[in-house]
């Protein structure tokens, strides 16, 4: 009973999660010569899209327009490291990316290494 300890009563409104089910379960499926094939899938759903798949099988999504042509870099810091950082970005008024691409320009000099500036 909804009345007993642990148990809650059931929900007599038509959403969530037991209602769109439902509904699913109802919708017509779409047959084999449909774009969705013999999978099952109610038919009222829009053909899914040809994603770009990238290393390891995952779609890649496209870079936002500022990191078009540029390539992450990261890696695992000290926390300590992580702080500084940040503090120097704001004593300079300047963002951690820049930061980090000063000291990655530098390091490249210092090892005589080609720098394209961008």
């Amino acid at each position: 009973m909804a009345g007993e300890k642990g148990q809650r009563p059931k929900k007599q409104s038509g959403g969530g999660l037991a209602a769109a089910m439902a509904r699913a379960a109802a919708a017509p499926v779409a047959g084999p010569d449909s774009a969705a094939g013999d999978l099952g899938v109610p038919a009222d759903l829009p053909a899914p899209h040809k994603a770009k798949v990238g290393k390891a099988g995952k779609a890649a999504p496209a870079p936002a327009p500022g990191r078009q042509g540029t390539k992450q870099i990261a890696g695992h810091f000290a926390p300590e490291l992580s702080i500084q950082l940040r503090l120097i970005a704001v004593e300079e008024s300047r963002t951690v990316q820049d930061l980090l691409e000063e000291a990655i320009t530098d390091l490249l000099v210092k090892k005589g290494k080609r720098v394209r500036r961008r």
